[in-house]
């Protein structure tokens, strides 16, 4: 790429990103000017026309950040990256259809096969279901399985991959910010019922923000292609997201951690590799020890010996009750907990209780397709040498790990971060195989030259 070429992206990622950005404080002003920052939009999404990677970078970028920016609607509130994700999906399905470009290998992947299932039976259940409490989890189902498709489409590559990530540490970087700022207002350690969620607006969905891009930061502190500055830095930040998630005071978060770090550990075959991770985990413990609110965790974890887990118990068992009431096709897309809506902290009774058996059988193969398409991808990239897509295929597979923990202590099935997933498990299987084989360098490698593929890993 000549330099022109690159400065003119680089203007071009600018201009996108300003108007997102201006749009956004618009559109969160008085209604007189927020007309403006909708109108600004337009010219958002005939940009993206052309770059439709920076639309999905902005979203990327945006997600951990998706309540700093909400804006009251006729039908509720919506946030900024509600709004910008239905302009870039626009100005990326125009554009398809302009330059006519095949959505064939779309509907031909197996995410779309058993997702589209999963939408059928979505469909269907309006026939049952309260039609004002069935049509915003379906619009919001449609969205995230565009957006998923919207990703498969647009990473098609191992630098894009990349790009995608490194957009979202940047996000999550900025939510770290706020995090801070709220854990000096909210004087958390000295107040024990204050919590942090770091612009997100649930301390439960930080944490598992922080997690997911975690694995990754692994990856790349042990990649040949950063140099001891760049990697320096990404320490720095392993251990400023360990502090945020303390400051969350998540109990789903706390125990993730330290599954993280089990699971990071069986991943080292080598003794004397699984010895120098112990004893930098040991160091950071030493080191981050005296800056976690001790006391608040404490006190989260002690509301669980009562003896209904912190009043989950109770909605858990209404949960099952709702759901053996109607186990083959639900109470119907809306179904909540009690006579207000409660979330049964639980993605799979989430979906069991509004679409039953027909709809949780695929709600579970979306997660079973996951986890076998990243299996499949580390087992191929080994087989090939291809050290970078494994790293990348372990790294998903154990962040898909503690997703599906924090599924069982939380409603995630319409997070964003679930369906970013489910993306992860196509794209990745999709690049490991389609890389030839030995097309991978030594100096490409992700990992230390004196590190060996088949003991590490």
């Amino acid at each position: 790429m000549t330099l022109e070429m690159e400065n003119k992206n680089i203007l071009l990622a600018l201009a996108v990103w300003g108007c997102a950005a201006v749009a956004g404080i618009l559109i969160g002003s008085t209604p007189s000017v927020s007309t403006l920052g909708y109108l600004l939009m337009i010219p958002f999404g005939l940009l993206i026309l052309f770059k439709p990677r920076l639309g999905l970078y902005t979203m990327m970028f945006l997600i951990p950040l998706q309540n700093l920016a909400v804006f009251s609607g006729s039908s509720g509130n919506v946030t900024l990256v509600r709004v910008v994700g239905t302009v870039v999906f626009a100005a990326w399905l125009l554009r398809k259809m302009v330059l006519h470009e095949s959505f064939r290998h779309l509907f031909s992947a197996r995410i779309f096969k058993i997702a589209g299932l999963f939408v059928w039976i979505l469909l269907i259940s309006a026939a049952w279901s309260d039609f004002d409490l069935w049509l915003t989890p379906f619009f919001s189902y449609i969205q995230l399985l565009a957006w998923t498709l919207m990703l498969i489409d647009l990473i098609d590559s191992r630098d894009r991959l990349k790009e995608l990530i490194l957009v979202f540490l940047a996000g999550t970087l900025f939510s770290l910010v706020f995090a801070y700022t709220e854990f000096q207002v909210n004087e958390v350690g000295q107040l024990i019922y204050e919590r942090v969620d770091g612009s997100l607006g649930d301390a439960n969905t930080t944490a598992s923000i922080y997690l997911f891009v975690m694995p990754f930061l692994i990856v790349f502190l042990r990649s040949d292609q950063f140099s001891r500055i760049w990697k320096a830095g990404i320490l720095l930040i392993f251990l400023l997201l360990i502090l945020g998630i303390g400051a969350t005071v998540s109990r789903s978060g706390v125990v993730s951690l330290a599954l993280l770090a089990l699971l990071q550990l069986l991943e080292l075959q080598k003794p004397t590799s699984r010895l120098k991770y112990v004893i930098i985990s040991l160091v950071v413990i030493i080191l981050i020890y005296p800056l976690v609110p001790l006391d608040n965790i404490s006190y989260r974890f002690s509301l669980l010996s009562s003896g209904d887990l912190g009043g989950r118990a109770w909605i858990y068992r209404d949960a099952i009750d709702l759901f053996t009431a109607s186990p083959l096709i639900g109470g119907g897309l809306g179904t909540h907990v009690g006579e207000v809506v409660i979330s049964s902290h639980n993605a799979f009774l989430s979906v069991a209780i509004a679409l039953g058996l027909a709809g949780l059988i695929p709600f579970i193969a979306l997660w079973v397709l996951t986890w076998f398409q990243l299996s499949r991808a580390k087992q191929e990239a080994r087989t090939r040498g291809n050290a970078e897509m494994m790293a990348y295929a372990s790294a998903a597979r154990i962040g898909l790990v503690i997703f599906l923990f924090f599924s069982f202590t939380m409603s995630t099935e319409l997070q964003r971060m679930l369906w970013l997933y489910f993306a992860l498990g196509e794209i990745i299987n999709r690049l490991t195989f389609e890389t030839k084989a030995g097309a991978v360098k030594p100096s490409q490698f992700i990992y230390s030259k004196n590190m060996r593929l088949q003991s590490d890993l």
